[in-house]
């Protein structure tokens, strides 16, 4: 058997898009969009969460807390993982520079990967409103115990530099998403994909 090392050619190099920002700026949504654009693999935050909700049971916000802390776990296994199989994904979640990217950056250190970081955000109030709609419509699942934020809470909590973009390396793109339908996705995509 021969085999010819063609290392110093790379034709499809690894991309590690991560979509952040505060929660009901439109993350899951963008993402979604463009890991099915790109026809790369999608890791979110939610979908890790519900899963442990329907599995374990939900109850109250303490509860919603615990699964959550378990649920960081869980996805940053997974977004490690996908960093050393060297293909190119998508992962979305509410990272935070306090919490996450000391991770991401040992990882560029130890996998050499290449990260574009696209930061979601909007006004406050627009984002509240987004978030009270999405409880009323029924559709957030109920572990989440959105319900339970009053709007002085969520400013609080979701109203501040807390969910910037981490210092990691790599491209920001950062995107005002309260007109969601008027972003250009298409542009997106032609950033993401150059090397």
């Amino acid at each position: 058997m021969t085999i010819v090392n063609r290392t110093s050619e790379i034709v499809n190099p690894q991309r590690v898009v991560i979509v952040t920002g505060p929660p009901a700026a439109g993350k899951t949504t963008l993402a979604r969009q463009l890991a099915t654009a790109l026809d790369w693999p999608f890791l979110y935050k939610d979908g890790i969460n519900e899963m442990l909700f329907d599995g374990l049971g939900f109850s109250d916000r303490a509860w919603s807390q615990k699964l959550g802390s378990v649920t960081w776990d869980v996805m940053l296994h997974f977004t490690e993982l996908l960093i050393h199989s060297g293909g190119s994904f998508v992962v979305e979640g509410n990272f935070t520079e306090q919490h996450h990217a000391e991770r991401f950056k040992q990882w560029r250190e130890k996998y050499d990967c290449r990260y574009r970081q696209i930061h979601c955000d909007a006004d406050v109030d627009v984002l509240y409103e987004r978030y009270c709609a999405r409880v009323e419509s029924g559709e957030r699942h109920p572990g989440h115990v959105d319900h339970s934020l009053s709007r002085e809470l969520f400013v609080s909590l979701f109203g501040s530099e807390k969910f910037a973009p981490m210092n990691i390396g790599g491209d920001v793109i950062k995107l005002d998403t309260t007109d969601f339908v008027s972003l250009d996705v298409d542009a997106l995509l032609n950033a993401i994909r150059m090397v």
